[in-house]
This record gives structure tokens, C-alpha cells and sequence, in this order.
């Protein structure tokens, strides 16, 4: 009964405009295209890596953020990933390995082209650490909201193309994730199953992923 309750309330809310919400609506495959564009445009090369982890990862900004050299491992054909710890398990035991895959005739979308020139421009920094894109000195969550920051400045200036393809006031860093599991179940007449869409997305097979 409370939750009706609740849903109802807030449907008028929403409707009356009194509802406080992020919500988040897909970033489709094209749209991530135009916006790792528009990160090259301005020579952001922070953002074209980081976006890509994210889509590849189907990941939080805060996973991404706190990836370092020993996360990564090389497999047969891929790039295994593995988070030292993830939301829903601070300890880290039972973060699973994420194998990522290259598009070698696709400069704009290749993972590893861009991971190449991070490291290529970033050199230095890994004389000290081996974390990718956080410092030490700073918050542990200093690189997500960076990358956060620097993605709604992005999607302000470009305003007038974002509209073509969502809702201005729904585009975050969430649509990511979100884009990145549409692609997955949709981009083929044989998907993957659910389960293992929501496992490497790190959602629950329950009431978060309805």
C-alpha cells in the first residue's frame, strides 16, 4: 500500500514540476560517437579515454576513476580489467574480470588507440603512480568528478547538437552505462543473456534493473 502511495505522489509531483530528480536516459551509439568527437574537437583526450573505459566497462565513473596499472592484465585477445573494489563490495572479492575488446579500423572508438596516447601523453605521471587518472594527494572520487565536471561542460557547449538526440537535462555520465547495455541487447538478433549484461554492468537482476 505505501509503495502505491508512493508511486502515485510521485507521478503529480513529477507532473506539477515538484520532483527533484537526475534522472539519466541512454546515450545511444551515435550519440556516443558525436561526443567522443566533440572530445577531440577541444583536445580532451582525458574524456575520450575515460568515456571509453566507461562504455567498455559498462561501469560507474567512480570504478573508472580509480583504475591503475595492475587492473589490467592482457589475455589472449582482449584487455582483462579488474577493479580492486566496486560499490556493492568495498573488499573487493568478488569483483569479477572485465575482457575488453578493440575496433582496430575505427581510430574514434578504439580502446586501445586511446589508452595508448593517455599513456603516451601521461607518461610521466607513472614514474610515481600507477593509478590512471587519480591523485593521490586528492579525494578518491576526485577523477570521477572530474570527469563528470568536464562531461556536462562538454554537453553545454554542445547543446544544440545534444538535443537532436536526447533530453538535455537527462544527459550525465550515467547514460553511459545505461547506452552501452541498450547496445549490447540490441545491436543483434542474439543478444547476450540479461544476467550477463546486468553481472558486467554490476546490476542486480531485481527491482534496479526494471
Amino acid at each position: 500500500k505505501y509503495l502505491d502511495a508512493f508511486k502515485k505522489e510521485t507521478t503529480e509531483a513529477r507532473k506539477d514540476g515538484m520532483l527533484d530528480e537526475q534522472e539519466a536516459d541512454p546515450i545511444t551509439w551515435v550519440l556516443f560517437r558525436n561526443m567522443l568527437q566533440w572530445s577531440l574537437h577541444e583536445k580532451n583526450i582525458f574524456l575520450w579515454v575515460f568515456s571509453l573505459l566507461q562504455w567498455h566497462c559498462m561501469a560507474r565513473s567512480s570504478s573508472i576513476g580509480g583504475l591503475a596499472l595492475h587492473c589490467f592484465r592482457v589475455g589472449e585477445d582482449s584487455l582483462i580489467a579488474r577493479y580492486d573494489k566496486r560499490k556493492a563490495d568495498q573488499t573487493g572479492e568478488k569483483v569479477h574480470d572485465k575482457h575488453l575488446y578493440d575496433n582496430p579500423f575505427d581510430p574514434l572508438v578504439s580502446l586501445f588507440l586511446s589508452m595508448g596516447v593517455w599513456f603516451s601523453l601521461e607518461s610521466s605521471r607513472f614514474e610515481t603512480t600507477e593509478l590512471l587518472f587519480q591523485d593521490e594527494t586528492k579525494e578518491a572520487d576526485a577523477a570521477s568528478q572530474r570527469y563528470c565536471t568536464q562531461l556536462s561542460e562538454l554537453f553545454t557547449q554542445y547543446a544544440d547538437q545534444l538535443k537532436q538526440f536526447i533530453c538535455v537535462d537527462h544527459a550525465n555520465t550515467h547514460g553511459i552505462r545505461k547506452g552501452s547495455a541498450t547496445k549490447v541487447s540490441s545491436g543483434t538478433t542474439c543478444p547476450p543473456p540479461v544476467s550477463s549484461i546486468a553481472t558486467r554492468g554490476e546490476w542486480s537482476l531485481g527491482r534496479v534493473l526494471d
